[in-house]
This record gives C-alpha cells, sequence and structure tokens, in this order.
C-alpha cells in the first residue's frame, strides 16, 4: 500500500469510527476502546505526515516511517474488528418489525391500562449497555483540571538554546505541581550529564506550567517560582507554582493520593497527559507488575509518548493517583511509573514541612 493509500485509509477509519461512536450506543468499556484506537491512529498519522514534510530524509527517518506504517497497519487492523463488532451490535439494536397481534395487544392494553398483559415483561437492556453514573464524568472533569503541560527552556551555561523540554505536570496541592525531574533537567533522554545549579535554576524560574490546554489556542499558564525539592533516581521533582490574580490556584482542584492502592492484574488505570506538548489526552491501560531490582517502580501498558511523562497514573476505580509516569522500558516494550509512597517519604526525609503541608492539604479531600 502507497504512503497516500494507507493514510487515506487510516483517515476513512478515523471518520468510521467517529460514525460509530456518534450512532450507537456503546458501553463504558467500548467507548473507551473507540477513543484509545482514535488517539493512536491519529498519532502514527501526524507521524507519518510530519515525516512527510521534511525534505531530506536520512536512514534513521526512513527506518521511523516503516515503524509508524506498521503500527498504523496494526491499528487499522484492530479498527477492522472493532468496527465490524460494533456494527453487528448496531445491526441486533434496530427495531424489529411489529407483529399484528402485538399491535392488537397494545391496542387492548390501551383500552384497559389497569389490565396487566402476558406480553408485558420487565424493561430490558437489549445491547447489554453499562449505565455511567455522572458522577464519575464530573470526577474526571475536575481531575483534568489539576493537571496541565509543562514547559521547559534548555539552559546551556547561562545561554538558552532555543529547545524546550516538554512534558505533564499535576497539582498535587495547592500551589505545589509534581512532574518528572527529567523534564525539568532538560538534557535530552539519553543525557545523563549533570547539570549546574546555575542552569537548572534559570531552566526552574523559566518554566511554565499550563491548565486548561483542551484544544490549540486553549489554556491559562502559570509560572514555576521554585524547585523545591526532586530526586533523579525516583525521576520526580515537586514545584512551586506563581499564583495568578485573575485566576486563583485555590479554585483550582488537585488530586487525591491513594498512595496504599493493592496493585493486582486487576488494577486498571487512567493516564492522563500531554504527549508531544499537544492538547491534553486520556488513555487507559492496567497494572502489569513490579519493576525488576527497582520496587519503587510499576509497569504498566496505557498508552504514552514524549510529553506523558510527569503524569499522574490513576486508579480507574476511584481517580486516586498513585504513581508518577516517567518513561518505557524499551526491553519489555512496557512503561514506568514511579509509586508516589517513595515520593512522599522522600519529602518527608528532606522537607519535613513540606510533607505535613501535603498531607494537610489531602486530608481536606476526605472532608
Amino acid at each position: 500500500m502507497s504512503e497516500s493509500s494507507i493514510q487515506k485509509e487510516a483517515q476513512r477509519k478515523l471518520d468510521e469510527l467517529n460514525n460509530i461512536r456518534s450512532n450507537t450506543r456503546l458501553s463504558h468499556p467500548e467507548e473507551l476502546e473507540v477513543h484509545q484506537l482514535e488517539y493512536e491512529l491519529n498519532l502514527y498519522l501526524q507521524k507519518l505526515i510530519d515525516l512527510e514534510c521534511l525534505t531530506i530524509l536520512d536512514v534513521e527517518d526512513f527506518e521511523q516511517r516503516e515503524k509508524y506504517r506498521q503500527e498504523l497497519t496494526v491499528c487499522m487492523a484492530k479498527a477492522d474488528r472493532l468496527l465490524k463488532r460494533l456494527q453487528k451490535k448496531r445491526q441486533l439494536e434496530k427495531p424489529k418489525p411489529v407483529k399484528t397481534q402485538e399491535i392488537d395487544a397494545s391496542l387492548q392494553m390501551s383500552e384497559h391500562p389497569n389490565q396487566m398483559s402476558r406480553h408485558q415483561t420487565p424493561e430490558a437492556n437489549t445491547s447489554d449497555s453499562q449505565m455511567i453514573p455522572t458522577a464519575s464524568w464530573k470526577l474526571l472533569l475536575e481531575k483534568v483540571k489539576a493537571i496541565g503541560q509543562i514547559s521547559t527552556p534548555q539552559i546551556i551555561r547561562g545561554r538558552a538554546t532555543g529547545e524546550n523540554s516538554t512534558g505533564t505536570g499535576w497539582l498535587i496541592a495547592s500551589g505545589l505541581a509534581l512532574t518528572c525531574y527529567h523534564v525539568i533537567k532538560a538534557r535530552g533522554e539519553y543525557d545523563t550529564s549533570d547539570i549546574s545549579l546555575y542552569d537548572l535554576n534559570i531552566q526552574v524560574t523559566n518554566t511554565v506550567l499550563m491548565f486548561d490546554y483542551l484544544l490549540p489556542g486553549q489554556g491559562i499558564e502559570y509560572r514555576i517560582v521554585k524547585l523545591e525539592c526532586y530526586d533523579a533516581n525516583l525521576d520526580y521533582a515537586l514545584l512551586r507554582v506563581e499564583d495568578r490574580p485573575n485566576n486563583h490556584l485555590a479554585h483550582r482542584s488537585f488530586l487525591k493520593l491513594g498512595m496504599h492502592t493493592p496493585l493486582t492484574l486487576q488494577t486498571n488505570f487512567y493516564i492522563i497527559q500531554h504527549p508531544n506538548g499537544q492538547p491534553q489526552y486520556n488513555s487507559v491501560g492496567r497494572f502489569l507488575n513490579r519493576q525488576d531490582g527497582k520496587p519503587h517502580q510499576i509497569l504498566h501498558n496505557a498508552l504514552t509518548d514524549h510529553g506523558t511523562s510527569g503524569a499522574p497514573v490513576l486508579n480507574a476505580k476511584n481517580w486516586e493517583a498513585i504513581a508518577l509516569h516517567i518513561g518505557e522500558d524499551r526491553e519489555k516494550q512496557f512503561r514506568i511509573a514511579t509509586l508516589l509512597e517513595p515520593i512522599l517519604d522522600h519529602i518527608k526525609e528532606t522537607h519535613k514541612d513540606l510533607h505535613d503541608y501535603i498531607e494537610n492539604q489531602q486530608f481536606k479531600l476526605t472532608l
């Protein structure tokens, strides 16, 4: 299949998914499945389009293009299977022809409304759809307000290079945001060199955290004024966010922590994120295992990308944050997250006043 053909086919699949989502009564898991596929198709389609914009492609670009083509082909096959299943469901939901005797029975019932017909049955959920509590969606809308895109300029020897490091950050308490240290360090994924405190301080105080970035052209920016504490091994950074008189942080929610949640293969996650500096997305996955030799890390399979680093890993059952997404295990092809418990323990050891403040703020969420 040619480059243009595969792109057209991917776009057609996106249109079909959008149509089935709009015209079929879907259960909550089905809605998430459709949303996930739409995200994946859009992601790899955009990556291919971006590569086409380059006038000169090197060997690495050609390899990336082939990888994205393969990923897109896999996504389209998954979309085909899902569409067939949902289309079959929609066919089953179509109203069936009403028999004459059933019409007669209904007319008789209208004449004698208090008489129970033998044809009358309790209401049934013929599509096997799940009712989703409004409170769940309300909770989701509250949570996304606490999560934003973070952008840090790269400074080397006191000078801006013009490169920016982007990630995801979220409020753990009023005025305090959590993200990955490597996002704030802004030295690239494979750069393990140290950064001077001078450069780090300039980067931090020129970092911006943007909330409500749901569509291009939207968002409210807040400046970071201080790196309160961090740990490179745990890959976390706790940041002080400067308030705005016209948009007080006190009016913005922060995430509730669920540090002692038992993690099993039944534990499902939501990852609310800003992949590649884009507007906010969310993906679903589940707990897979602990990371070998690193008990403070867990593995999960939610869809992520560059820019997801720093995103909260939320328990799908109660929306509590239980871990901080930090990257990917390339050998196992799984995602990695640092549990919040060791992060809070480190904050307690190094900055007890901050730990007490966070605990006090979290306690207020339980009242």
